[in-house]
């Protein structure tokens, strides 16, 4: 799955091309397929290319939208494709052979805006900068499968898939956090916000986050306590429909160009994935 990162100069100064070089070689080994960037004005966006499906070979991001002012990077996976493309009026013929999941997720941000992430099933991370509102949008998945790390001030606004492209830049500090630290050490969990260093966060799963020049807001878009209960009649009609749930997923996640890999716990969960 591609690695993503990206810098908003908060202040309105063009972002430099020798920062974004900088971001992009300090997570170079990323870049399997390749590895693309956008610039324009104060934003300044990339893609370190990991094509993991058969629609993701061959797919240039950052993607621009010169109609909607709109310009996506992302690193995702949906396996909720069919429903999407449904509900998106596209041609089922050409979706099915040619269009993207980053094209898709585009068309459901000028569908849905803020509220996308709402309809997407799967995983993954993308930001959107909306030049027309000067704000810079970014999510992450319900499940936190992918990673989003951050860093802020009053200057800027950094992101990526790795600290390492974040250390890459001078602004930003190297202090280490030393209590997280503690807490990796300790096999502690964390709050899933907190780094090994001070300055740099990740953005939670389940969390979406709006960037303006005046301000950034982080909220909560997916509750899981808020699914509705289902209630059948029988233990083997719970069986049944639970079989047809776990058959569907894991099948959904096997959607792959390359040869699948299994790795084995010893527990329930990876051998009935097997299975």
């Amino acid at each position: 799955m591609n690695g993503i990162f990206g810098l908003f100069n908060l202040d309105g100064a063009p972002v430099a091309t020798d920062q974004l070089t900088a971001m992009r070689e300090a997570v170079a080994f990323w870049a399997v397929d390749g590895v693309d960037q956008w610039r324009s004005g104060e934003i300044g966006m990339g893609c370190l290319r990991l094509a993991s499906t058969p629609e993701s070979v061959g797919e240039r991001l950052p993607l621009h939208d010169e109609a909607s002012g709109l310009t996506l990077t992302g690193g995702a996976r949906l396996d909720n494709r069919a429903e999407l493309i449904n509900r998106l009026k596209l041609n089922p013929d050409q979706a099915q052979t040619g269009v993207t999941d980053g094209e898709i997720i585009l068309r459901a941000y000028q569908q849905w805006g803020r509220d996308c992430e709402l309809y997407l099933d799967g995983d993954g991370h993308f930001a959107v900068w909306d030049e027309r509102t000067r704000t810079l949008f970014l999510a992450r998945d319900h499940h936190g499968n992918t990673g989003l790390y951050t860093y802020r001030d009053r200057r800027c606004f950094a992101f990526a898939s790795s600290t390492k492209a974040l250390l890459a830049l001078e602004i930003v500090p190297k202090a280490p956090d030393l209590l997280r630290v503690a807490q990796v050490l300790t096999s502690w969990p964390g709050d899933g916000v907190r780094s090994a260093y001070e300055h740099i966060v990740r953005l939670p799963p389940a969390h979406r986050m709006l960037v303006a020049a005046d301000g950034a807001k982080v909220e909560r878009y997916w509750f899981p306590e808020n699914i509705s209960e289902l209630h059948l009649k029988s233990d083997d009609e719970y069986v049944e429909a639970f079989l047809e749930v776990y058959t569907r997923a894991v099948a959904d996640r096997l959607r792959s160009q390359r040869a699948v890999g299994v790795t084995l716990s010893g527990g329930l969960d990876s051998g009935s994935v097997l299975a």
